[in-house]
């Protein structure tokens, strides 16, 4: 009996193990729940027949206590071990699923076509956000829907270009990259980088064809369509806008402001300052010079895309 009992155990850690450590990421992602329940159905009966009192210890008065025992003791263990399952197998292989997208990264320009927001009531409301994105992948054209938070819900629109980050092979497996942690939890890529005061520089003084010299930089960049005859340029990793004029550069921010932090500290640096009005009037900004090139910051908000 004790072999037995040490099979039955010994096969509901081994189901444990497999559904949280072994299964691969490709098969069991986007369906964690559902991979949950299989696994915490049969940790469940595994463990109740490894759990359960002989025969003997329930049918013979002198035993019938220790039996009663344990075979309550097997049905609250088996329903513990399988809550403990379910949750064990979602929250243990999200990690492995975002280290698998990492380490099999191919990150390509991608298109939000459409998306949704619902909203339920339980115990209070919430509201859960789905982008619908197209891009390329294995030399053809792919449709995903992927997951944002309220944020960067906000930031983005319809037909705005961004960057996916998809485990090559499975284009299922696929992630919008729309701040710098995205980039670090789901990208090996070093195509996607900050600009810099020098990288302004240059640009600087190749003003007639600063789309490709944007895209020498980093990826994620892409030409902002407006009414104001200006060429503005944004990127929606780091959401900063790039605005080329006559006589000078204009750096905006939408919300993340790394970048555009990153660049003011440069500038306040290495660069003269014509005038100051950041604190008192932010859409007037800061505007420096050098004998290298002429660069305003100012803050600004606005959503990309079309609709």
């Amino acid at each position: 009996m004790k072999k037995k009992r040490i099979f039955f155990l010994g096969g509901a850690v081994l189901v444990f193990l497999f559904f949280t450590k072994l299964i691969p990421e490709p098969i069991i992602y986007d369906s964690e729940v559902g991979f949950g329940f299989l696994a915490a159905a049969g940790v469940a009966v595994l463990f109740f027949q490894g759990a359960k009192p002989e025969q003997k210890k329930m049918y013979t008065p002198e035993n019938y206590e220790s039996g009663k025992a344990q075979w309550v003791f097997a049905i609250f263990g088996c329903i513990a071990a399988a809550i403990v399952t379910v949750a064990c197998v979602y929250f243990m292989n999200v990690p492995r699923e975002h280290a698998y997208i990492k380490k099999n990264s191919v990150v390509v320009d991608g298109t939000v076509i459409d998306g949704t927001a619902t909203t339920t009531k339980r115990s209070g409301s919430s509201t859960s956000y789905e982008l619908k994105i197209e891009f390329e992948a294995d030399g053809k054209k792919v449709t995903e829907t992927v997951t944002v938070s309220s944020e960067e819900w906000d930031k983005v629109g319809k037909d705005l270009p961004i960057l996916v980050s998809y485990a090559k092979g499975h284009p299922d497996m696929c992630k919008a990259l729309l701040n710098a942690n995205q980039v670090e939890k789901y990208s090996n890529s070093d195509k996607i980088r900050m600009l810099t005061l020098a990288n302004l520089e240059n640009l600087y003084h190749h003003r007639d064809s600063i789309q490709p010299e944007l895209k020498k930089i980093s990826m994620g960049w892409s030409k902002y369509d407006n009414d104001e005859g200006v060429d503005m340029y944004y990127n929606t990793v780091y959401w900063t806008i790039l605005a080329n004029t006559s006589h000078l550069f204009y750096v905006m921010q939408i919300d993340s402001a790394d970048n555009f932090n990153s660049l003011l500290t440069e500038a306040k640096k290495n660069m003269r300052v014509v005038y100051d009005s950041m604190a008192t009037n932010p859409k007037q900004g800061v505007l420096f010079e050098n004998d290298k090139v002429h660069v305003r910051f100012i803050y600004y908000r606005s959503k990309c895309g079309k609709g």
